[in-house]
């Protein structure tokens, strides 16, 4: 009776160190977990990615839109400036053929 007891005693003694040292375990486990849930916390969401790229790709599209419209923008304006200089050279013809035609008929005239 007395070695049973004593067996027993053992066995309860291994079993309690072993609920310890998995006590032990679950406890870092649990650390481990609540640290791991605090950095994803941190990280941006998959759809925060996925917004983040869909707005890039926008961006990056109306950025070679707004060249492409500048580019446009600059061939008219030198369309502008030839269109300009031809309607000043006519406006010079215009009055250089008025001052010769004024001046045939005082010509005439006297």
């Amino acid at each position: 009776m007395h070695y049973k007891i004593n067996l027993l005693q053992k066995r309860l003694i291994s079993k309690t160190e072993e609920c310890v040292e998995k006590e032990i375990i679950i406890q870092d486990l649990t650390k481990e977990l609540a640290d791991s849930k605090k950095s994803a916390a941190k990280k941006p969401e998959m759809e925060i990615e996925e917004s983040i790229r869909t707005y890039k790709k926008a961006l990056k599209e109306k950025t070679q839109q707004m060249k492409a419209i500048a580019g446009e923008r600059n061939m008219f304006e030198g369309q502008i400036l030839e269109l300009k200089n031809e309607n000043e050279k006519v406006k010079r013809d215009l009055k250089d053929f008025q001052i010769k035609y004024y001046e045939l008929k005082n010509r005439t005239s006297k």
